[in-house]
């Protein structure tokens, strides 16, 4: 589960040229049909109590919308 973190290596690029328009649209259609906590707020930067900006790391991400723990 690495959809923060997509790492393209097709060389010439043709594959990210093609689908690159539409890769997060499959991810989050997928992470919405399988995970009921799914939330794409998740993704984004988040604000704490304390007023400092923070971002939920992969595992974290992975915890919430699996509700449990979850370990990559």
């Amino acid at each position: 589960m690495r959809i923060k973190n997509i790492t393209w290596h097709d060389g010439d690029g043709s594959f990210r040229q093609t689908f690159e328009v539409y890769i997060d649209d499959y991810y989050r259609a997928l992470l919405k049909r399988n995970f009921k906590k799914y939330r794409p707020q998740f993704f984004n930067r988040q604000k704490g109590k304390d007023g400092k900006c923070f971002e939920y790391s992969v595992d974290e991400i992975a915890n919430k919308i699996w509700g449990s723990k979850y370990h990559i």
